[in-house]
């Protein structure tokens, strides 16, 4: 999924609206739950995206934003059978396949394909995944155009379905050094990705808001054990009463040789629909 926000002058127009087939949208149903809590708009002060739904919950469109509240784009989920088959987009007015999916017997995601440019017949790469006993998300294999392995990521969980490792092996021939590990570590409240298969469908290469069950709160992010070379992101949240996240903060510090060099922060704020 895209990372989008909202300009303060947009802010109104988007709080207004209500996307969720708009006959069924109700102004206040962040405030109550239900069976079924979808995210509707993700705001910042820079972009904004807004998500509508069909009758069956599953997304539609995804419309992006500017600061100044001008439409930058529009994506569309194009289902089959019940299943999200492909994602078109629409860069001049046209819309165009983006990505396609397929899936294994078990009904589970088993490859995704890039596309160089939307419309485009050829592919930049594609996706392939592997799962353990339990269903697990375990193994992903990203392939080139010539079907050559270019990098394999395995994923590590807890007992609480949370993924707290992910080590990136670039292939072939690299040294273990080359290895990239990834630690999580989460809250106990709800992640709303993991309520809706399509941000794990669309963005497997980078599965933690799409499966894990709870929220990251700190991100980081090496080559091998090399602690004095790293990324930390940490992530702050406020919750709803159903604790859902309705804000969150994300402050990052790149940090060599043990010192920190640069960092940076984002704020995103969500609101849902039912």
């Amino acid at each position: 999924m895209k990372r989008l926000f909202l300009s303060a002058a947009a802010l109104v127009m988007l709080f207004a609206a209500c996307s969720k087939d708009e006959n069924n949208a109700k102004p206040n149903s962040v405030e109550t739950e239900t069976p079924g809590k979808y995210l509707l708009h993700q705001i910042s002060l820079y972009d904004s995206l807004e998500v509508t739904y069909d009758s069956a919950n599953n997304m539609k469109l995804i419309k992006a934003w500017d600061e100044k509240g001008t439409p930058l784009s529009t994506t569309a989920f194009i289902y089959e059978d019940g299943k999200l088959t492909k994602v078109v987009d629409e860069p001049d007015g046209e819309m165009k396949v983006v990505q396609r999916f397929e899936y294994n017997s078990a009904g589970k995601l088993a490859k995704t394909k890039f596309y160089l440019t939307p419309g485009s017949t050829d592919i930049s790469h594609y996706d392939s995944l592997v799962y353990d006993a339990n269903g697990r998300l375990s193994e992903r294999y990203e392939l080139n155009n010539s079907h050559s392995i270019n990098l394999r990521s395995i994923l590590v969980w807890d007992s609480k379905g949370n993924i707290v490792r992910t080590l990136g092996i670039n292939i072939p021939g690299l040294p273990l050094t080359d290895t990239s590990i990834t630690d999580f570590t989460y809250d106990d409240k709800v992640n709303p990705g993991a309520k809706q298969p399509e941000f794990f469908i669309t963005k497997d290469y980078d599965p933690t808001f799409g499966l894990s069950a709870n929220n990251v709160v700190k991100k980081v992010n090496r080559l091998n054990n090399d602690f004095d070379n790293s990324t930390v992101t940490d992530y702050q949240y406020t919750y709803d009463q159903d604790d859902y996240p309705i804000t969150r903060k994300d402050s990052t510090q790149v940090i060599r040789e043990g010192q920190v060099t640069y960092g940076y922060s984002d704020f995103f704020r969500y609101r849902y629909t039912r």
